[in-house]
């Protein structure tokens, strides 16, 4: 409880400089990274701990990477829950989110898989990522959450230290060649954690470029040039919802939990292709027609 008072009373404390100008800071205290459904009691422990504090510390948000369907039904503590899927039964989610809002809740997803969202592996095709805050726009997602942009240590597989410009391989490893997937292996990901490139490397000096600061990776770029996107979505929703919906209907059909699942007894799986465009020239055709609806035209 003394933890949980110093850290509410510090924010309070530096609430002007944190929220000034046009930033604002929402803090969270994250109980735990996607819990096995044997620490469910812990977590729901916790945060009956931090509410029933009499001390400050009773306002201190709590996060956990979790299902929201889980923590609607064992940790209801929870104040903002992330989550990820490749696949999810469309009305339990539904049915899920809006209880969770109606709550007052937090509301987040975090990383990508197809079919669900846009993927964060380097082969993955640009649109991709810029699906991304579209899907959220869609959905009504508060906020979504990206695990790491620096993985550069790849400590979890005991892989160590990746030569980031000789390795395609971030996360997971390569234990073989398959058939079908290629090179493969247990969580093996490209590019996965990895958002920025060190512009200096000094672990593998051979092959940095003796850059001041990282380099940005075009997937970052990509998934910025959808939060773009979502500007013009708000600004024109506020001059013509009915046009605004219907070309967010035209440019992504179906993402998230709105692919559906094919069998209710293994939800692994649904076979359905990506729920949005992947030509680039008509996410540049949408933003055009956005931009028009803005300006009135």
């Amino acid at each position: 409880m003394d933890a949980t008072n110093g850290w509410e009373s510090w924010f309070a404390a530096n609430n002007s400089t944190l929220n000034s100008g046009a930033f604002s800071t929402e803090h969270y205290l994250m109980l735990e990274d996607e819990p096995p459904p044997v620490d469910y009691p812990q977590v729901q422990n916790w945060t009956q701990w931090i509410s029933g504090n009499s001390g400050p510390g009773a306002a201190l948000k709590t996060f956990a990477a979790t299902s929201l369907i889980d923590a609607s039904s064992s940790m209801t503590g929870i104040s903002a829950v992330g989550s990820t899927m490749s696949t999810a039964d469309t009305v339990p989610w539904d049915t899920a989110e809006a209880a969770w809002k109606k709550k007052g809740k937090t509301f987040m997803m975090y990383n990508g898989e197809h079919p669900a969202s846009g993927s964060f592996a380097t082969e993955a095709e640009g649109t991709d990522l810029r699906e991304l805050p579209w899907g959220q726009f869609k959905k009504g997602i508060d906020r979504w959450f990206n695990w790491e942009s620096t993985y550069y240590n790849n400590y979890q597989f005991g892989v160590g230290q990746t030569n980031l410009f000789n390795s395609a391989v971030t996360f997971g490893s390569a234990t073989g060649d398959d058939v079908a997937l290629g090179q493969s292996g247990p969580d093996y990901m490209n590019g996965g954690g990895v958002l920025f490139y060190p512009g200096t490397d000094l672990v593998n000096k051979a092959d940095s470029f003796g850059v001041e600061g990282p380099i940005a990776s075009v997937r970052l770029k990509l998934w910025r040039r959808g939060i773009q996107d979502v500007d013009y979505l708000t600004m024109a929703t506020a001059k013509d919802p009915v046009k605004v919906q219907a070309i967010l209907a035209a440019l992504v059909p179906k993402v998230l939990w709105e692919n559906g699942i094919d069998s209710a007894a293994d939800q692994s799986y649904v076979k359905c292709g990506l729920g949005w465009s992947q030509d680039p020239d008509k996410w540049e055709e949408a933003r055009a027609q956005l931009a028009d609806i803005i300006e009135g035209k």
